[in-house]
């Protein structure tokens, strides 16, 4: 499905027409509301309860995706994003972020941040793993995804980067917003 196609000058403009065009241009985010404890011990994703998006079939998008997350003692479990697409989509998603090999809170050097990119996902078992502090760390990761046939969901899913039985937790007011790109 392609963008809506606006009238010619002088033509009339349908309530229908307008709707869509309003639509597809209008931004699209969501907004975690409160805290969201993820599995202990488990380093499978879970939906992220807030964050989902619904995706129009045979379109692209480009999200910014900005999560904050603690653990509830050391740095351990560190935590993995990845996100569930469609049947038929695909996801590119990169970022920066606390390094999965942990970051003190108090003594966060240049060298504790890390770029990671994955491209071409097409299942939610393609994760970014960044690090975990008993303090918030936050991250940027931006999503672009390439829907085919099928319109659904964009869902963002977190998880333990590994098990532990550290409380690991989303915060209230992580978002992630976009927009329709063709």
């Amino acid at each position: 499905m392609a963008l809506t196609t606006i009238p010619a000058a002088g033509a009339k403009l349908r309530g229908s027409v307008l709707s869509s065009l309003i639509t597809e241009v209008r931004p699209l985010s969501a907004i975690v509301g409160s805290n969201q404890n993820l599995t202990t011990s488990s380093t499978t994703l879970q939906n992220i309860t807030d964050l989902v998006l619904a995706v129009a079939a045979n379109a692209s998008y480009n999200f910014l995706f900005i999560p904050a997350y603690t653990l509830s003692t050391g740095t351990t479990a560190d935590v993995r994003f990845g996100a569930s697409v469609p049947t038929g989509a695909t996801l590119h998603f990169g970022g920066t972020g606390g390094t999965a090999a942990g970051i003190g809170a108090a003594s966060a050097v240049a060298t504790d941040v890390e770029f990671v990119q994955r491209l071409s996902a097409t299942s939610a078992s393609t994760v970014i793993t960044l690090g975990g502090s008993t303090g918030t760390v936050g991250a940027v990761i931006e999503f672009w995804v390439i829907t085919g046939a099928n319109a659904g969901n964009l869902q963002i899913m977190a998880a333990q980067g590994t098990s532990s039985v550290d409380t690991t937790t989303i915060l209230a007011g992580c978002r992630i917003s976009g927009q329709r790109l063709s």
